[in-house]
């Protein structure tokens, strides 16, 4: 999802484009209000999730706090949003049917020494941390409706993101003026989207009372017209290369075997009798607690299944899929520049590219140009720079950061994207596409200036 704000025209939820000024003072809204709690086993499981975790502020890992620095003010933000919490997909789901059905047809439980016990009707035990397993259940309760819909905690997300926004920069947009957000349809039909139910919730937290007036959500269809090639909000769908290219070799399964037959080994010893899990059943226990506690709102039994140490192992393996896999948009905006490749054998300490801090749900990525006054005296003067929050934490440019606040001046930071993007050549050829009728030269992002497109649908909230 994205926006853009500008104080007279649109404002979408890439949230894009102010052309007015942010200004200081206290901001009533939270940078979130949703309870991390403890679990048995873990100070602060759903991190751990990472991105089935539900939306949490990123912690500042670069030393810089997100407020505007002194002398400067934002003059336009722009915000690319992942949808936010929701409902399993169909492929998943089905894995949560065929996990219940292992634990299945169990008999009443009984208590011994305060352990409590499980006792299957297929003749197994399970205790401990496992205990919850004689009744557990897939917590869908209708799930032809809610199948990968948005969730109570997703709406809440984006509705909250939309409150924090208007209060974040309340020059941007005056009641009254139409408003844009733009979605990715990503599914049909566009109502059982995600991102545009991410995007709808989005404008109800920022126009509130006005919404079905002035609040439009723009659902961008990425395969739904050549003229879409290179020009959505999903272009990886326009690129055949992409899905040739992208599965990450065998860099995730390399590591798990480093840590997952010990935490497997110690897992099925809470376990006595006719059941055994695999390591493909025990990676799919963080899902479950990430997934099950936003769905529900109550912190799922799932989160004490893997100790503190395993759940940072699973975290890092979810690194390595993001980093060897789709790491392309961290990789353009040239803050992780001058990290070293991620190892396949250990945990590194302290790493700067920790997906858990910004790949949640409704994670943001956000663009703001600052104009900031510098130096003093007959030599004082005025320039615009650039700085980038992932999840709201700063993320200075790893070459560029010598303005207020590690910002980039704005001027270098459009040459360094320049320079990228010559790197990595036509889009056409890159991508390798070969689609009859397709333009020689993409549009890049023309669909946030015109409306009139084939691919575009607008929706209202």
């Amino acid at each position: 999802m994205a926006s853009f704000f500008t104080k007279s025209v649109v404002a979408s939820l890439l949230l894009a484009a102010g052309t007015s000024q942010a200004t200081a003072g206290t901001v009533l809204a939270p940078g979130y209000d949703i309870v991390f709690p403890s679990s048995k086993t873990s100070r602060n499981p759903l991190p751990y999730s990472v991105a089935n975790s539900p939306y949490f502020p990123g912690p500042n890992v670069n030393g810089v706090k997100n407020e505007v620095p002194d002398r400067c003010t934002v003059q336009q933000a722009a915000y690319v949003v992942r949808h936010g919490s929701r409902f399993p997909d169909t492929g998943s789901y089905n894995s949560w049917v065929a996990l219940k059905d292992k634990v299945s047809t169990h008999v009443p439980v009984y208590e011994t020494a305060a352990i409590q016990i499980a006792v299957n009707g297929s003749d197994f035990e399970a205790c401990d941390t496992l205990s919850f397993i004689k009744d557990w259940t897939p917590v869908l309760t209708n799930s032809s409706l809610q199948i990968a819909q948005e969730s109570m905690t997703g709406w809440k997300e984006a509705s909250d993101l939309g409150y924090q926004l208007r209060a974040r920069y309340p020059g941007f947009y005056e009641d009254g003026n139409p408003f844009y957000v733009w979605a990715n349809q990503y599914a049909n039909p566009i109502n059982k989207s995600r991102v545009v139910q991410t995007a709808q919730a989005f404008l109800h937290g920022y126009l509130y009372e006005f919404v079905d007036t002035y609040g439009t959500v723009v659902s961008v269809n990425s395969t739904g017209s050549v003229n879409a090639i290179g020009n959505s909000l999903g272009p990886s769908d326009s690129c055949p290369k992409f899905g040739t290219t992208s599965s990450g070799g065998n860099n995730v399964t390399d590591f798990d075997a480093t840590w997952t037959p010990k935490a497997l080994k110690r897992i099925n010893k809470l376990v006595r009798g006719n059941l055994t899990f695999t390591e493909s059943d025990i990676l799919f226990f963080p899902y479950l607690c990430g997934y099950e506690t936003q769905i529900t709102g109550r912190l799922s039994d799932w989160c004490s299944v893997f100790t503190e140490d395993e759940l940072r192992h699973y975290a890092y393996s979810q690194d390595l899929h993001y980093y060897y896999k789709i790491a392309e948009m961290t990789s353009a905006m040239g803050i992780f520049d001058n990290e070293k490749p991620l190892p396949l054998d250990r945990v590194p300490e302290n790493r700067l590219y920790n997906v858990a801090h910004f790949i949640t749900m409704r994670g943001t990525v956000a663009f703001e140009t600052m104009n900031c006054q510098v130096g003093s005296g007959r030599r004082s003067g005025n320039e615009t720079y650039v700085r980038i929050l992932l999840n709201d934490a700063v993320y200075p440019v790893a070459n560029c950061q010598r303005g207020p606040g590690k910002s980039c001046l704005l001027s270098d930071y459009l040459a360094l994207i320049k320079k990228k993007s010559q790197a990595a050549g036509n889009w056409n050829t890159y991508c390798n596409v070969t689609q009859p009728g397709h333009p020689e030269k993409v549009g890049g992002a023309s669909f946030f200036k015109d409306l009139s497109l084939d691919f575009l649908t607008l929706v209202k909230p």
